[in-house]
């Protein structure tokens, strides 16, 4: 059932990164195009920020949940299988405390943005940049710890090196 879920936020995480990416380059695209005209856009960089924040958090998600991150194990994997392990948990014990510590911070960011707002877009809060901290990183929680769960029960050494 977990899987089931996961696999329905990926997809609904995909499909909302690539809309914000190529809307955002539309607009980034469209802005540049109308300042060259000498009749700008007003709000082309404001709404280009809003979609850039999202497509990062979003996009940071995506790459995590497939393993594309950075992942350095050289020494990790001459270790033996229990060691790899645990060095595994520590590292999303401390992945983990750093989402959860975004999330919170990311609330109060929100909280003190709920009143600004974008110059080119009269009414349109700032707040809306600012809660893709909060919702992306705690769906990177769910992903440490649909990882940590499955490197807990694995036994393969090629799963387990994954981290």
């Amino acid at each position: 059932m977990l899987r089931r879920i996961l696999t329905i936020i990926g997809k609904v995480e995909m499909a909302l990164a690539m809309l914000c990416l190529s809307c955002f380059t539309i607009i980034v695209f469209l802005g540049a195009v109308t300042r060259y005209f000498k009749h700008p856009l007003m709000w082309s960089s404001d709404l280009a920020l809003f979609l850039f924040a999202w497509t990062t958090f979003l996009g940071g998600d995506i790459a995590y949940r497939s393993g594309r991150l950075v992942n350095v194990n050289v020494i990790v994997a001459y270790f033996p299988l229990a060691l790899q392990k645990l060095t595994a948990v520590i590292i999303y014990g401390i992945i983990l405390t750093f989402l959860g510590c975004l999330i919170i911070y990311g609330i109060k960011l929100c909280g003190t943005t709920i009143h600004r707002t974008f110059n080119g877009i009269p009414g349109f809060s700032y707040v809306w940049v600012t809660i893709s901290i909060p919702i992306c990183c705690g769906f990177m929680a769910i992903t440490s710890i649909d990882r940590l769960v499955r490197l807990l029960r694995s036994q393969d050494r090629a799963e387990v090196a994954k981290m």
